[in-house]
């Protein structure tokens, strides 16, 4: 009689943490839950900083490149001593498509985004755990 066994993914197969992370103290708590995920269950890591933001911008090559310097800076202040692998990549679409569109094409198993600190914020339907939430191609995890 055969048995069954929990599948387990190939070892080149390894689980993607999508995390929204802008530089905000939410963006922190998101991108400290998602790395603590990730060190606990082996998980690779992808930062997502995505904003409509004119200083990430490609035209603003400057104010870019100082933005996206300070927060590496940051992720590596929120990452230092975890052993995770981790990269990040940066957009300047609105953060519920950008977050949306990269984990579909790269095929992410959870996203986790930080929760809006503001109450006026939590009342609107753009807000990017909402918006996630019509069609995410993954679970998405809000961290307060």
């Amino acid at each position: 009689m055969p048995t069954t066994s929990a599948r387990r993914p190939c070892p080149e197969q390894r689980v993607l943490v999508l995390v929204g992370f802008n530089g905000s103290p939410r963006g922190d708590r998101a991108l400290a839950y998602a790395a603590g995920h990730a060190a606990r269950t082996g998980a690779d890591l992808l930062l997502l900083a995505a904003d409509e933001d004119p200083a990430l911008w490609p035209t603003h090559v400057r104010r870019r490149d100082q933005r996206v310097q300070a927060l590496l800076r940051q992720a590596e202040a929120v990452l230092a001593g975890l052993d995770v692998r981790w990269r990040m990549q940066i957009s300047d679409a609105a953060p519920s498509a950008a977050l949306r569109d990269c984990a579909r094409r790269c095929h992410a198993d959870l996203i986790v985004v930080g929760a809006s600190t503001a109450r006026w914020r939590r009342l609107l339907s753009h807000r990017v755990g909402a918006a996630l939430a019509r069609d995410a191609p993954a679970p998405i995890l809000v961290v307060p």
